[in-house]
């Protein structure tokens, strides 16, 4: 079988060549493409009405006829109406170019907060990870304390009893069975 020589993509190294985009900036470019769509198609409608309003009131100035005269009429009505158009596709894309950039923002704004919200987590762990140390450190100090006083006191109070044995005359294992026995 054939050795891979190309580098096998993984989940997260494909996650990082393309990067997420939520789905609001992506329906607002899709609006930004919609509104530039119709606004070239509206220009051309403004293009061609102008060139009839042209025709239209050269062919009423030549003929003086009544019929060319309303013909040019509509002409220039439908060519204020397609400028009226044109104009409104104009403020739809304006704005859906706002509506982008103040989703993109929103979406800057919901990333930092969660990256400090992330930080804030791990802020937390680490302090929380620190005095757990600092108080098993001081627990461990307490107990070995408490051991060592243990033993200072178990030491010294066989020292005392071999003292009254001394002072009595007997051995260790004697003062050990007086003392138990009350």
């Amino acid at each position: 079988m054939a050795k891979r020589t190309t580098k096998k993509k993984t989940v997260k190294s494909a996650r990082k060549q393309a990067p997420m985009v939520s789905g609001s900036i992506t329906r607002a470019e899709k609006a930004i493409a919609l509104a530039e769509k119709k606004l070239e198609r509206v220009t051309q409608r403004v293009d061609k009405a102008k060139e009839r309003v042209t025709q239209a009131t050269a062919k009423a100035k030549e003929t003086k006829r009544a019929t060319a005269i309303a013909a040019a009429e509509r002409a220039r009505e439908s060519l204020a109406k397609a400028k009226e158009d044109k104009r409104e596709a104009t403020a739809a894309l304006r704005q859906a170019k706002i509506d982008l950039r103040a989703v993109v923002k929103a979406e800057r704004e919901r990333t930092k907060l969660e990256e400090q919200e992330k930080r804030l987590a791990e802020k937390k762990a680490a302090a929380k990870a620190r005095a757990m140390a600092a108080f098993e450190k001081k627990w461990e100090r307490q107990w070995e304390r408490k051991q060592r006083a243990k033993k200072a006191a178990k030491h010294s109070r066989r020292k005392g009893k071999k003292r009254a044995q001394e002072n009595k005359g007997g051995t260790l294992k004697e003062a050990d069975a007086e003392v138990t026995t009350p």
